[in-house]
């Protein structure tokens, strides 16, 4: 009986150590922040979500693209999207996103996309996209969806959809601004600004 007391009093001293490592295990990692997928009819993880999606964030686009980039120019190194110079909309796993009519046809009469481009619930025109260079500059995530969300986006989503999210007001006082200056007298700037109106209530 003895013997039996004294492994139990030696168990319940081991277990907290035991405990005590493996707290100090994890205080020593890092915890990334989700990526949160929007497309579908519930947000959730990325990790939990069946569709096929890529999901760049403006940290990504800050590293790899310089200057002012445009929607296009973010698509460009997606896997399983071909948009190069050649190619006047995405490819999408082999399906072209313009539609029907190609050219001066779609530029005058229009198309029926294969894929939507949503910019914070707008869902943008052919020539909207293809000849208004929307600048990403303000840009918090880009959503890829890879095949048809015809259920979530549309019935003109049977190639993919592209969503693209703008930051959101915040209520701590923030603000940024850039300026560019290129060939032929080009010369831009923007300005943001974001911070309470009432104060936990609203934010712009």
């Amino acid at each position: 009986m003895s013997g039996v007391s004294v492994l139990t009093l030696a168990t319940l001293f081991v277990t907290p150590v035991v405990g005590q490592d493996q707290q100090a295990d994890t205080a020593g990692t890092t915890v990334l922040k989700p990526i949160v997928v929007t497309g579908e009819k519930v947000a959730r993880d990325m990790k939990n979500t069946a569709s096929s999606v890529s999901v760049k964030t403006a940290e990504e686009i800050k590293k790899e693209k310089a200057g002012d980039p445009t929607v296009s120019e973010a698509l460009k190194d997606i896997p399983n999207v071909v948009y190069t110079d050649n190619v006047s909309a995405p490819i999408i796993r082999g399906q072209d996103t313009q539609g029907p009519n190609t050219g001066s046809i779609a530029f005058f009469t229009g198309t029926v996309p294969r894929a939507t481009i949503n910019v914070d619930g707008h869902y943008l025109g052919y020539n909207e996209f293809i000849y208004g260079a929307t600048s990403i500059w303000d840009v918090d995530t880009i959503e890829v969806f890879r095949g048809p969300q015809t259920t979530s986006q549309g019935a003109n989503a049977i190639a993919g959809a592209i969503l693209v999210n703008t930051k959101d007001p915040t209520f701590t006082p923030e603000a940024s601004y850039q300026a560019e200056i290129g060939n032929y007298h080009q010369k831009r700037g923007s300005f943001a600004f974001s911070g309470p109106l009432i104060e936990d209530e609203l934010a712009a």
